[in-house]
């Protein structure tokens, strides 16, 4: 049976289920939740007193397993690929306001095609921004540290911005802009009023402006790519990195940002439920937040 309510997104299949019915499921939560992981879900299951019974092994997993509302979440933010837009319409911005998403953001685009097909792509985020305002949703941009590579003598994440005519805000990522060598508060100043939502990511590593350090996530869901350089970095709870988050929370509040979004990309000598809790601890005990 399917449960379903405006701030709701989970499934639950009774063992009758027909097996083409479940891999069409597979199918929808594989395009619409990419990005999401699975490796602590059993865990994060037994911090939340959360319990399922089903047939082992479950088909795929589903990333919104809770109800929003029941446990007073708010989705703000999603990040899709722009391309999915482009290819489902209307249909694929439903699915957002359905789950009440405020903001949909583009995770990353390819440094080829943002360098050698420029044009074309902003056209192409432009299409995909119109109609996610129609319903409502506003397009941004989240940046990891090879945005900062220059076409000319601009930084490309920069002529992303101006070249979208204000159909574009920022969600600008942090820990990115750090690491590719620049100071993440200055960085927010500069776009005064263009950005509501803001990530606030730590880290610590040997060197700056390394080269990538992480894998993006391809359309088919597969990870891409990885560390080019062992620099010793990792990824940590607020206030175990580098970042000078004082700072850089006062130029979010100079510069009109609504959400701070705490990511941890992943966690490595404890479950990711329990990193979030130190990260939130850390807002509230430093800051009151």
């Amino acid at each position: 049976e399917t449960y379903g309510s405006q701030l709701m997104a989970v499934c639950v299949c009774p063992d009758s289920t027909a097996a083409n019915d479940l891999f069409f499921l597979e199918s929808l939560i594989k395009t619409y939740c990419p990005l999401y992981t699975f490796e602590d879900l059993e865990r994060d299951h037994e911090i939340t007193k959360y319990t399922v019974t089903e047939r082992p092994p479950a088909l795929f997993k589903m990333a919104l397993e809770y109800r929003l509302d029941e446990l007073g979440l708010t989705c703000i933010s999603v990040h899709q690929n722009p391309d999915l837009f482009v290819k489902k319409g209307k249909e694929a911005v439903d699915y957002l306001n359905v789950i009440g998403a405020k903001y949909c953001a583009i995770p990353w685009y390819t440094i080829d095609t943002l360098k050698n097909d420029f044009d074309n792509t902003i056209a192409m985020f432009k299409q995909v921004s119109d109609l996610l305002a129609e319903g409502g949703i506003r397009l941004t941009y989240h940046n990891h540290d090879f945005e900062f590579q220059k076409i000319g003598d601009e930084y490309i994440l920069d002529k992303i911005y101006a070249a979208m005519d204000g159909k574009l805000e920022g969600e600008v990522d942090t820990c990115w802009v750090h690491y590719a060598g620049l100071n993440p508060a200055e960085y927010i100043l500069k776009y005064k009023g263009q950005m509501k939502t803001l990530h606030l990511k730590d880290f610590d590593c040997e060197n700056l402006a390394s080269g990538p350090v992480y894998a993006l996530i391809d359309e088919s869901g597969k990870a891409k790519g990885g560390s080019k350089k062992d620099n010793g970095f990792k990824f940590k709870p607020l206030g175990q990195g580098r970042q000078n988050f004082a700072e850089i929370l006062q130029a979010a509040e100079e510069v009109g940002i609504d959400y701070v979004i705490v990511e941890q990309d992943q966690s490595y000598d404890q479950c990711s439920l329990e990193a979030v809790a130190q990260s939130r601890k850390y807002l509230k005990d430093t800051f009151g937040i």
